[in-house]
C-alpha cells in the first residue's frame, strides 16, 4: 500500500470489532483474567446496550500492584490478591476518554496517539462502542 493510500484508510478497516467488555461492577481480578485469556491490554467498561462509560488498561492494574510482589514477597502477593478481588472497574476506570469514529482516518488516530499518553481509542457511534483501535493495529498496518 502506498503512503497516500495508507492516509486514506479508515478506522473501520483496521479496528477490532469483536470486543470483550465489562460492566462497572466487574472486579479487577476478573478484568485481569480477561486480559490474560484474550491477550488484550484494554477493556471497555459499558452500561446497558454497550454504552461506553469507561476504559481500563493493563497499566491501570499494574499500577495498583505492589512492586514487591514482583519479587515474590508473599505478603505483597496476598495484599494484591485482596485488592484485585475487592476493587471494581468503576473504581479505576478512565471516564474522560477520547474516542474516534469508524470513518476517521488512521492518520488522525496516529496523530492522537503521538500527542497523548494512551495506546487505545474506542470507536464509538452514538455513544455505543463498536470497536477499538490500538497503536499495535497501526503498527500492523504500516508493517504489512
Amino acid at each position: 500500500m502506498m503512503t497516500n493510500e495508507l492516509c486514506q484508510v479508515k478506522v473501520e478497516k483496521v479496528m477490532s470489532s469483536k470486543l470483550v467488555t465489562v460492566n462497572r461492577n466487574t472486579t479487577l481480578e476478573e478484568i485481569e483474567s480477561i486480559m490474560n485469556t484474550y491477550k488484550i491490554h484494554h477493556v471497555p467498561v459499558v452500561e446497558q446496550d454497550n454504552v461506553l462509560v469507561g476504559l481500563i488498561s493493563q497499566r491501570d492494574i499494574l499500577l495498583l500492584r505492589d512492586w514487591s510482589s514482583q519479587l515474590g514477597h508473599r505478603a505483597a502477593i496476598v495484599r494484591n490478591d485482596a485488592l484485585l478481588k475487592s476493587t471494581l472497574a468503576e473504581d479505576v476506570m478512565k471516564t474522560k476518554i477520547m474516542n474516534v469514529s469508524k470513518d476517521d482516518s488512521l492518520v488522525y488516530c496516529a496523530d492522537i496517539f503521538r500527542e497523548n499518553l494512551f495506546q487505545a481509542l474506542p470507536v464509538v457511534e452514538d455513544g455505543i462502542i463498536i470497536g477499538i483501535i490500538t497503536t499495535y493495529d497501526l503498527i500492523d498496518v504500516a508493517y504489512n
